[in-house]
């Protein structure tokens, strides 16, 4: 029985700290705005959402660009998470490309 409790306690705690780990990195946030700039050498682009907020958006190599690539006016939808103080695309889907998030 003492064995159960300590496994139980242990996992408890591993859960825990995995949970705590992705609130921490952010996890990836669906958002979706318009693009009101862009910077294709730094690989930046300033995202508008409907509440006024904007937010720059970094992406890289990794990051799935569905639709063709970012252009100021365009709306967009993406996933991203924030990491070393800045948000990082993980997907980024302009138009109407027909994919769902």
């Amino acid at each position: 029985m003492k064995r159960f409790l300590a496994a139980a306690l242990v996992i408890g705690f591993a859960i825990s700290a995995v949970a705590l780990a992705d609130h921490k990195m952010g996890g990836d946030k669906a958002m979706s705005g318009t693009i009101t700039k862009v910077d294709a050498a730094q690989k930046t682009m300033v995202v508008k959402d409907s509440a006024g907020k904007e937010t720059t958006l970094y992406w890289n190599d990794q990051t799935k660009i569905d639709g063709g690539a970012p252009k100021e006016g365009a709306m967009i939808h993406y996933k991203a998470q924030s990491k070393d103080g800045k948000m990082w695309a993980t997907w980024v889907k302009s138009g109407d490309s027909g994919h769902k998030m």
